[in-house]
């Protein structure tokens, strides 16, 4: 499961591994993780990979974590969808269809 992270600190020493340690202890795949200091303030976004059961440990643990005001994370639902090759031809003629001028 894919989770968007998103977390508010005030500016304090070592919150970028604070929080990367919570991540690390949990086994979460980090897919990116970027983050800024501006006016006292420090904003985290990362785009975490772990199992559906974790999420809400891991909010919690950053949550409690020294000088962390707020912590969102939001779940990303993929979906697959499986089309076969009579599908795609037949989308493509609605499609040619819909653009055609009407007479």
């Amino acid at each position: 499961m894919t989770l968007i992270l998103n977390i508010v600190a005030e500016e304090g020493q070592r919150v970028f591994s604070r929080v990367l340690q919570v991540l690390e202890t949990q086994r979460v795949g980090i897919r990116s993780f970027s983050g800024q200091v501006h006016d006292g303030e420090v904003v985290i976004d990362a785009d975490v990979e772990t199992d559906p059961s974790k999420a809400h440990r891991i909010e919690a643990l950053l949550s409690r974590l020294e000088n962390v005001r707020t912590v969102v994370c939001r779940a990303v639902v993929s979906l697959q969808i499986a089309a076969t090759e009579d599908d795609m031809e037949q989308l493509a003629r609605m499609r040619v269809n819909s653009m055609s001028p009407e007479p």
